[in-house]
């Protein structure tokens, strides 16, 4: 009788997965993750200071048009703050229309251009070069134009900026 039990009792059959089976699966995904989300988090930052980095290029230009039209780059104060700059560039120009056409999402509450990378903690920071007079001020980058500068990826204050 060959085909045939010998018992009567057949195997039961096996369905699901087994608690470590589960475990170990539930352990290699999560080292995936921790290996994998360092990349992806600094992916991000990488994309937001290349975005940033392109909104200065944009604003300097803008500037550049700015002055053309007024002989001097738009003003700017002590504390370095964006709030004037984005008065001067919103205003329209007999040439160029307005200067610059700010998003609601550049500006912060207080008129200041929004620093992308950091957006709650951080501004980008404005200098008219021009209007220091002191042939030894220290700091001035474009000595014949403006700064502008923001914390990056790196946490530095001006790892974002445009200068030579």
């Amino acid at each position: 009788m060959m085909g045939f039990r010998v018992s009567g009792h057949s195997q039961p059959r096996r369905r699901g997965f087994t608690l470590i089976e589960m475990l170990v699966v539930i352990v290699i995904i999560m080292i995936l993750a921790a290996i994998l989300l360092p990349t992806v988090m600094r992916a991000v930052c990488n994309g937001r200071q290349a975005a940033m980095e392109a909104l200065l290029g944009q604003v300097e230009q803008a500037c550049s048009m700015y002055k053309q039209d007024h002989a001097d780059n738009p003003p700017s104060v002590g504390t370095f703050e964006t709030a004037g700059l984005v008065k001067a560039l919103d205003k329209p120009s007999l040439r160029h229309g307005k200067y610059f056409e700010f998003k609601v999402s550049q500006i912060d509450r207080t008129g200041n251009i929004v620093n992308i990378v950091y957006a709650d903690e951080d501004y980008v920071k404005y200098r008219n070069n021009y209007m220091n007079t002191d042939p030894k001020a220290k700091g001035l980058h474009n000595k014949s134009g403006i700064d502008l500068w923001c914390r990056g990826c790196d946490k530095v204050d001006d790892s974002i900026n445009n200068w030579d």
